[in-house]
């Protein structure tokens, strides 16, 4: 299991989200970004302006991999990208998840960044929070969303195509609206089985979140 980055957002007020995945990539928020009331489990990660919060580069490099995996709770009818893998060459987001026309969608390009898969939708979120994980895995092709742990859609490339390295960086909420908006996020370098989804879809980030992955 290769739980690259986890984030509760729960301490309100501070400017960094702390890193519980024991790699040590905390968050430094940025201008507009804020930890507040109002989460799944406690605060979460909100805005007070444009600018987007801009993960490690040590984490965008340790994600770009064969195989990969997003998950957050979501809170917000926010019609733009959530968490974003973006490249400047195309001005564009080459992985990640974001809401368009109405439905939350996962966004994959291959390698050479000239295909787009599109796009497994699901749910949005409104006031009411839901839980979304996006996968892809590189030996079946096949990029998944699950929303609140069931499966809402697959869109596939061919067998054992390699998604694109070539982001610059990851960045999370393209919106200026306030209020809490993703909580419990991870990053995965791997596709973790349902059955782990749903563990961590009902487990809140915490201090213990490294250690709690020996249970499963």
């Amino acid at each position: 299991m290769a739980l690259e980055a986890a984030y509760s957002f729960d301490a309100a007020g501070a400017s960094v989200a702390v890193d519980y995945s024991g790699r040590g990539r905390d968050l430094t928020l940025g201008a507009n970004g804020v930890q507040v009331a109002g989460g799944q489990v406690g605060p979460a990660f909100g805005k007070t302006g444009a600018t987007m919060s801009v993960f490690s580069a040590a984490l965008l490099a340790a994600t770009q991999s064969d195989d990969r995996c997003v998950m957050f709770w979501a809170k917000g009818a926010l019609s733009t990208w959530w968490v974003r893998w973006e490249k400047d060459a195309i001005n564009s987001g080459v992985w990640g998840v974001l809401n368009v026309s109405g439905s939350m969608a996962v966004q994959a390009r291959r390698a050479s960044d000239d295909s787009l898969l599109t796009r497994p939708t699901g749910t949005a979120p409104s006031a009411t929070p839901h839980h979304y994980c996006a996968t892809y895995l590189r030996s079946s092709g096949v990029c998944r969303l699950l929303v609140d742990g069931v499966q809402t859609g697959t869109q596939s490339f061919a067998a054992g195509t390699q998604l694109t390295t070539n982001a610059d960086r990851i960045n999370m909420g393209e919106w200026s609206t306030t209020g809490p908006a993703i909580d419990n996020l991870r990053f995965f370098s791997s596709v973790p089985s349902d059955a782990e989804i749903a563990y961590f879809r009902d487990t809140p980030v915490n201090s213990s979140a490294g250690a709690s992955l020996a249970l499963l």
